[in-house]
């Protein structure tokens, strides 16, 4: 369980790499979704632990070989051996092989979850819950993917992304799969936490670990909230018209009412506390948790702005993506800033253009450097 293991906590560890697998022996769904999470993993290239750095991101000239001094030998010698080590790992078998080994095992794993929730219990609310988790972490690696079926394909998106950073992409779609899964697990989760859960819990453990309360202080900071401000200015930029509810309305979340402008405000500030972490230097395994968490922190209510195709709404998910550049060696994240933010790009409307020029900094390499992002651990 090295996939999704990225996590110096060792509670967090044991979870993942003892606990968890001994959790899935018992529950079907459970390990199908691990199953998933590993033919996953092969079909888009995803080789070694986690928090691996691919071949030749981030690596100096002397690394990667260059023309002269026999370095376009070195290269191709390098690119040789990758092939070789990539044949070794997939057995033989063709990433595609593997992409329908995935389908296959999450086809299973959804009906197997929604049955599970039926019959919800002591006994396998830790088990429904990660299979949870595993669904809504599917569901952002899919999104990210959409459209591209190899790491080569990946790779070039990557390589290409700075040098058309301003142009969009033909038939982008908003991940809002992704989006509503995650928001409907946070749905079960919470049910589920209300009495079921053991205190030893595996997810107990992984939410613990992720010190939500400082998280949720640092939204609410006044740090936070300078990192967007212009996002947060409603009379410079108001929501369009004929949208209901539009400003000023509120509407029904859970047990509380919020604000169109609230859920923005939420939203924006939690993006400038992933901003200021990353500035900081937090962790890649920090980092990586807070992108996913998206969903998890803000009001629901965010998804139904995107499926009103709100431009606001849009230009705060490019903020999110481009988050992702700083750590986008880490698989499960590779070449998804570059892709969504040059997709969004090309469908937000044009007075709302200026509000992607700061997403398109960060895939342009303005915004951090290699040299700060080198030294994120």
């Amino acid at each position: 369980m090295l996939t999704f293991a990225s996590n110096d906590d060792p509670a967090v560890l044991t979870s993942w790499r003892h606990r968890l697998p001994a959790l899935a022996l018992r529950f079907p769904y459970l390990l199908n979704a691990v199953l998933a999470t590993a033919a996953l993993h092969l079909a888009v290239g995803g080789h070694g632990v986690g928090m691996t750095r691919d071949a030749g991101v981030g690596a100096g000239p002397s690394e990667r070989g260059e023309k002269g001094n026999g370095g376009a030998g070195m290269e191709q010698e390098g690119e040789g051996e990758r092939a070789a080590e990539e044949k070794n790992i997939l057995g033989g078998l063709s990433r595609e092989t593997y992409a329908g080994v995935h389908q296959t095992y999450f086809d299973l794993v959804l009906s197997q979850h929604r049955a599970a929730i039926d019959v919800l219990c002591a006994d396998n609310a830790d088990a429904v819950c990660m299979t949870s988790v595993f669904i809504s972490n599917h569901g952002f690696l899919l999104g990210a993917r959409q459209g591209y079926t190899s790491t080569a394909e990946m790779g070039a998106l990557s390589r290409e992304g700075a040098r058309r950073a301003g142009q969009g992409i033909e038939g982008y779609e908003i991940p809002l799969h992704w989006l509503q899964l995650s928001a409907g697990i946070r749905e079960v989760i919470r049910c589920v936490n209300d009495g079921l859960l053991a205190e030893d819990a595996i997810v107990r453990v992984l939410m613990s670990s992720f010190e939500w309360g400082a998280v949720d202080r640092m939204i609410r900071s006044e740090e936070a909230g300078v990192v967007f401000e212009r996002l947060e200015d409603f009379e410079r930029s108001p929501e369009p018209e004929g949208l209901e509810p539009r400003s000023g309305v509120f509407v029904e979340l859970e047990e509380e009412e919020v604000s169109v402008e609230e859920v923005y405000r939420r939203a924006l500030r939690y993006l400038g506390h992933v901003y200021l972490s990353i500035q900081g230097g937090e962790t890649k395994a920090r980092i990586a948790r807070l992108c996913m968490s998206f969903t998890s922190m803000i009001p629901r209510a965010f998804v139904t702005l995107v499926e009103q195709r709100r431009p606001r709404a849009f230009v705060v998910l490019a903020r999110l993506f481009a988050m992702t550049m700083p750590i986008g060696d880490v698989w499960w994240f590779r070449g998804v800033a570059e892709r969504h933010v040059r997709g969004i790009g090309g469908i937000v409307p044009r007075d709302w253009q200026w509000a992607m020029e700061w997403p398109r900094q960060v895939i342009r390499g303005e915004i951090w450097t290699p040299a700060l992002i080198n030294m994120l651990r």
